[in-house]
């Protein structure tokens, strides 16, 4: 129960959160379904981009300590 609120101050939790938000949000308007495969790939590189981006972050803190 102790890991909800360092889950909800995640920002590796918001990233993925958002991006499946953007991905179901792609996928149920119709006015996007011509451009939906790009949009998805679009999605997965920002997010993937992001959370790899704060994993780089995180581990160049912890070489500080």
């Amino acid at each position: 129960m102790n890991n909800i609120p360092a889950l909800l101050k995640s920002k590796r939790f918001w990233s993925a959160a958002i991006g499946l938000v953007m991905m179901v949000l792609v996928n149920v308007i119709p006015e996007l379904a011509d451009n939906d495969s790009q949009l998805t790939n679009a999605i997965l590189i920002i997010v993937g981009l992001l959370v790899g981006g704060y994993s780089i972050e995180d581990a160049i803190e912890a070489r500080k300590k």
